[in-house]
């Protein structure tokens, strides 16, 4: 509860009433293809996605699709 809760205040300060919790919908370590997806769903919303660096090696597709597609993502990779 440490980190998701301090993730999540994070997320609150930086977009207030915001946040979607996706871990529950996805495995913890694929935030950033979901995330992506959001972002296809929801054009014009910013999209905020919070990723370890030893998962983000299994999404590097998503970051690419994110580039390519000029999605409003912006995906901060944890150096832990």
């Amino acid at each position: 509860a440490g980190a998701a809760a301090a993730l999540e205040r994070l997320a609150d300060e930086l977009a207030p009433g915001t946040t979607a919790d996706v871990a529950a919908a996805v495995r913890p370590d694929l935030p950033t293809g979901a995330l992506t997806a959001f972002a296809v769903a929801a054009p014009g919303k910013s999209v905020l996605s919070l990723q370890a660096d030893g998962s983000a090696m299994y999404t590097v597709c998503a970051l690419w699709t994110q580039a390519r597609e000029n999605l409003d993502v912006t995906t901060v990779i944890f150096d832990n």
